[in-house]
């Protein structure tokens, strides 16, 4: 899609400044199109309307609990409330007896 862009827009102007404009998902095909213009060393001047980012960052909570659950998770899936973690070789050794 973005190379179809590209050949029609230099088959109507074969050289920038190029001002290219995406509104919505169109904002989307833009960027790309605009990424191949550069490469090709064009100068392109770019305007992003209403586009859908699917990237939202992680709450500063979210990264603290992602990065706490991987040091302290149990072999057992748990994750460290109290001395759940440190029960866990007792509870395996126990349930482990024939």
């Amino acid at each position: 899609m973005a190379n179809d862009h590209v050949s029609l827009i230099r088959r109507a102007q074969p050289h920038g400044p190029y001002y290219i404009c995406g509104f919505s998902f169109g904002a989307n095909v833009a960027l790309e199109v605009s990424h191949r213009l550069r490469q090709e060393n064009e100068t392109v001047h770019l305007i992003i309307i209403d586009a859908h980012v699917n990237y939202r960052p992680p709450l500063p909570s979210q990264i603290t609990r992602r990065a706490l659950r991987e040091v302290v998770q149990c072999p057992n899936g748990d994750v460290l409330q109290n001395t759940r973690c440190h029960e866990y070789p007792r509870r395996h050794a126990e349930r482990s007896k024939v």
